[in-house]
């Protein structure tokens, strides 16, 4: 099974640069996604945007943010990568581990499950009506025939769904808010997903990923992984082999 992995930052930080560093040396292809690498230009002009939208509290809308998540897509197209591997592996800067090992823990866990989409709080709408998404942008609804979102600052996709989302794009002259692109997509091909809450062993791994309120870090356990940690630069990490 190849695998890569996308590690998304804004900036870089002595946190992602070690994760990528330990992936490289234990065989893992790797790249560490740096918002400010690639020109948001470049991507406007070939139409890499879309991936994320910002809530517009004034206007009770939302706005588009060209984000290292359009720029991993970027990489992942612009080198080919497509041919080359099975899997692709998506880390947000913001997920935190003390013990590196403990990445390599869980992709060695989600490699044993056979599914298109690993990720956490696949649901469709009538499961959280109250998800804000559904009420602010309505166009899913025109989209996809079962609209689902997921949550994706740890995410694994195969390269067929990536397939599918280059053809969304191509399509659409667009992305679409990877929170409902995903998942939607997944179900609408009948494509394998796996919402990896229900895992047996994952509370081996992880402490907690959830969208808010920031995990202090007195309460992170070294041996598991948590989402949202912020302020990277400051945080110890362990890269015992």
């Amino acid at each position: 099974m190849n695998i890569f992995v996308s590690i998304l930052c804004q900036n870089k930080s002595t946190y992602t640069i070690s994760i990528n560093k330990r992936l490289k040396e234990s065989g893992i292809d790797s790249s560490l996604i740096v918002d400010s690498e690639i020109n948001n230009d470049l991507l406007r002009n070939i139409n890499f945007t879309g991936f994320n939208r910002l809530p517009d509290e004034v206007t009770n809308s939302h706005y588009t943010k060209i984000t290292a998540w359009e720029k991993s897509f970027y990489n992942i197209h612009i080198n080919n990568l497509i041919d080359k591997y099975d899997y692709f592996y998506f880390i947000e800067e913001d997920v935190y581990t003390k013990d590196t090992n403990t990445i390599f823990d869980i992709i060695s866990y989600f490699n044993t499950f056979n599914a298109d989409l690993i990720s956490k709080l696949i649901l469709f709408k009538e499961e959280q009506p109250e998800w804000p998404w559904w009420n602010i942008d309505h166009s899913y609804e025109k989209l996809f025939n079962d609209p689902h979102r997921s949550f994706n600052p740890l995410c694994r996709l195969s390269k067929k769904l990536v397939s599918l989302i280059f053809e969304f794009q191509k399509h659409n002259n667009t992305f679409y808010f990877h929170e409902i692109l995903f998942s939607s997509l997944c179900v609408d091909h009948h494509m394998i997903y796996h919402d990896y809450s229900y895992y047996p062993k994952i509370n081996d791994y992880i402490g907690n990923i959830q969208y808010r309120p920031n995990i202090l870090v007195k309460d992170i356990l070294d041996s598991k992984i948590y989402h949202p940690v912020k302020h990277m630069k400051n945080l110890e990490v362990r890269i015992d082999k």
